[in-house]
């Protein structure tokens, strides 16, 4: 082969490896951000170019440059290579066996070009130097890579098998047929061919790294949709998961629901969703809130904060939730995805909470019954029941009594009289379920109950009903009872019940403790009162009669001697009067003490027989003439008391009747039946007289304890009225009088009728 042939062949060499070169940069710039080690390819692909550029110089350029340049470069190259390869495949190793080996190489080619020159020698040097460098690569990409990547390096690493053969080709041709000094003039037909195959060679290491790059591309792509895949899978197994409701949906359509949102909106299953638009299931209040929420998330990319809302399930009930939406591609298109989460229980906690402070609030200035059916109008709304009742169990744990109903009950569905009402709970009918079984009780299908009773006239229809007893050390205090809610009632609803009813006792239990608190403080208040006038009036009452019973005992003492025997008589006797006074008062303080503490059997009362012995009584100790007028003993009628204690009533009535009821006194006693055809009606007895009468400002004052009027002071003592009252009102009965001035006084009490009868 000639020069030209030569040059040529040399030539076309560089075209090929200027075109590779153009490739492996193009690649290089695609992917050097995606892969390690591009850059590497693309200087030995460089510096392959350059170095065929020195050798076809060869004659312009000194022979030391093109010879040991051009090989250099081919040596560099290649170990550039080998190192962008490891890069690529992520096998990292230190190059310093490399550098030594190509310092070695550099020196030997030196050496036989400047030295002792030798064109076999230096093309034996130059395809040692490829046979090695050729099979680290080939050892690379075969056995060093992972299974994984081998099937995209593996055409590489038999490409790289080819170079090391060739070299070792070559090696052969030149040590069989050794060239003469020049390269382009003595090179054999053999060597030729072999740079012939370097060039498809090099060419296919082309073709194969671009395939290899493709490779890993499609295996990166195929693992990042395994990925996507397997991310995928995991993002829908855990939105299904989700405790939380989300949505997600475009142009205001439903594309996604998981279960916890087919729960939430009341549905049987996802595809009662898809396709319905999210505002059907926003309460039209938010509505306009909601589309601003969702342009400014398009707009903006950025997720909206979180908002309370009210959700319209599918069953038209409202839900209180907590939402928030952000934007994401779905199905390749954008989308909008919204996580609800259901508050109404922290809600409903939180109303309760509220609840109990009102109601604490509520219970301080109202009464009891007032603050029963405030709490009933409260859990009334929280559980959207229109009815309510409270119910006080007895101690016997046999009978009921009606405390309250709440308000929209009594204006809306219930007009039956009821009240206050005690009555039987074997009577009752199924809402005292709850008492037998000893736990709440729901009929939410009442109408279809086997064994309920019919409701009295004016009762509300029920439809449904929850009733909750309230424990308290093993007994039933209490029923709280709702009912006609718009749908089911359900745990939930239990529970909440309970806790206000539980809630309720404690008030009642404690605005009782109040009341009775209040009733023992109010009546210490009174008892130190009157133990206050008490003191006052036995003071009085007794210094008066004691005070001339001892003057009188005062006189007997210094002057018994020159007092004649009448005056001596007169001043005895004025002793003993003051004193059997003195008696009395001694007498009726006991009798008093007795009335306040001692319990009496009631028993009928022959009352002719008590009202003659008090007149007999009277008319020995008084010294006027009196006139008692009063019916035949044969009519009077039986009354229930204690006969000591309405002795002494009777007593108190006439002694004052002589006292103030005029010169001489006349005295009409008499009894007349109130409310006959009642079953407990009262007999009212009466003492009148002809006295001056009183004003009205004095009949307020008369009964007072302990006090007594202006004109009683001269001659009586406070304590009869009073007593008079307390021993009546002891026996169930009460006290009174009618006066006017310059009419008289009728002064009564009454007492209950026994076994209804009035004898004739």
């Amino acid at each position: 082969m000639n020069i030209l042939d030569m040059r040529t062949l040399v030539l076309n060499q560089i075209i090929i490896y200027a075109l590779c070169t153009g490739v492996v940069a193009l690649l290089w710039r695609q992917n050097r951000r995606r892969f390690a080690g591009l850059v590497f390819w693309l200087a030995n692909f460089l510096m392959q170019t350059v170095a065929l550029v020195l050798l076809i110089l060869r004659g312009p350029v000194p022979l030391w440059v093109s010879a040991i340049g051009t090989n250099a470069l081919i040596w560099g190259g290649t170990v550039l290579l080998y190192v962008g390869l490891e890069r690529f495949v992520e096998k990292r190793s230190k190059q310093i066996h490399t550098g030594v080996l190509l310092a070695v190489l550099v020196a030997v080619h030196g050496y036989f070009t400047l030295i002792q020159p030798d064109l076999a020698i230096r093309n034996i040097n130059t395809s040692v130097g490829l046979v090695i460098f050729s099979l680290l690569i080939a050892w690379l990409m075969l056995r060093r890579v992972g299974t994984a990547m081998r099937p995209m390096t593996r055409m590489v690493g038999w490409m790289f098998v080819g170079f090391a053969l060739v070299s070792v080709g070559r090696i052969l041709v030149n040590i069989a047929i050794p060239p003469g000094d020049d390269f382009f003039q003595t090179v054999g037909l053999f060597d030729m061919l072999l740079i012939l195959a370097y060039q498809i060679l090099f060419f296919g290491v082309t073709f194969s790294l671009y395939l290899m790059i493709n490779k890993r591309l499609f295996l990166e792509l195929e693992i990042q949709q395994t990925t996507l895949q397997q991310s995928e899978a995991r993002y829908r197994h855990l939105v299904e998961l989700s405790p939380e409701a989300i949505v997600v949906y475009h142009n205001d359509t439903i594309d996604f629901v998981n279960s916890a949102a087919v729960a939430l909106m009341g549905a049987a299953h996802a595809g009662d969703l898809l396709g319905r638009n999210i505002f059907e299931f926003l309460h039209p209040d938010y509505h306009a809130v909601a589309r601003e929420r969702v342009a400014r998330v398009l707009a903006q990319g950025e997720p909206a904060p979180l908002l309370e809302q009210k959700l319209v399930r599918l069953d038209g009930s409202i839900v209180d939730v907590e939402i928030t939406t952000a934007l994401l591609e779905h199905q390749g298109q954008p989308a909008l995805q919204t996580i609800v989460r259901d508050v109404a229980e922290r809600k409903q906690a939180e109303d309760v909470i509220r609840l109990r402070l009102r109601l604490f609030e509520f219970a301080a200035d109202h009464s009891l019954d007032e603050l029963m059916q405030k709490a009933l109008d409260e859990i009334g709304e929280l559980t959207s029941s229109p009815i309510g009742f409270y119910h006080f169990v007895e101690a016997d744990q046999k009978m009921l009594s009606l405390q309250a109903w709440s308000t929209r009950t009594l204006q809306e569905f219930c007009q039956a009289e009821g009240k206050g009402m005690h009555y039987s709970i074997d009577q009752a009918g199924v809402w005292v379920d709850c008492v037998h079984q000893r736990k709440p009780v729901i009929h939410n299908d009442y109408a279809a109950l086997p064994h309920r009773k019919g409701m009295p006239p004016g009762h509300a229809e029920i439809k449904r009903e929850l009733v909750v007893p309230t424990m308290r050390e093993g007994r039933i205090v209490s029923i709280l009872g709702v009912g006609n809610k718009p749908v089911d009632y359900h745990e939930k609803d239990v529970e909440l019940v309970a806790y206000v009813a539980d809630v309720v006792w404690s008030i009642v239990e404690r605005k009782r403790a109040e009341v009775e608190l209040r009733r023992y403080a109010e009546q210490l208040a009174l008892q130190n009162a009157e133990l206050d006038a008490f003191a006052h009036t036995v003071a009085h009452d007794l210094k008066n009669p004691l005070g001339i019973a001892l003057g009188y005992a005062k006189l007997l003492e210094k002057e018994y001697a020159d007092l004649s025997s009448n005056d001596l008589q007169e001043s005895l006797h004025t002793i003993v009067r003051y004193g059997k006074k003195l008696d009395t008062i001694i007498d009726e303080l006991l009798l008093l003490a007795s009335v306040r503490k001692e319990e009496v059997s009631h028993t009928p009362l022959k009352m002719a027989e008590i009202v003659q012995e008090v007149c007999r009584r009277l008319q020995e100790t008084e010294q006027v003439q009196v006139h008692i007028s009063m019916p035949e003993p044969s009519v009077w009628p039986v009354a229930i008391g204690y006969a000591p204690w309405v002795e002494e009533v009777w007593a108190n009535y006439i002694n004052n009747a002589i006292k103030y009821g005029g010169n001489p006194p006349h005295i009409d006693i008499g009894w007349e039946v109130l409310a006959p055809d009642t079953p407990a009606s009262f007999i009212r007895f009466w003492v009148r007289d002809g006295g001056p009468g009183l004003t009205p400002e004095a009949q307020s004052k008369l009964f007072a304890p302990f006090t007594r009027l202006g004109q009683a002071r001269v001659q009586g003592h406070g304590l009869g009225l009073s007593i008079v009252q307390r021993i009546v009102e002891k026996l169930g009965g009460e006290v009174g009088v009618e006066s006017a001035p310059g009419c008289g006084s009728t002064f009564f009490f009454t007492l209950p009728v026994a076994d209804s009868a009035v004898a004739q």
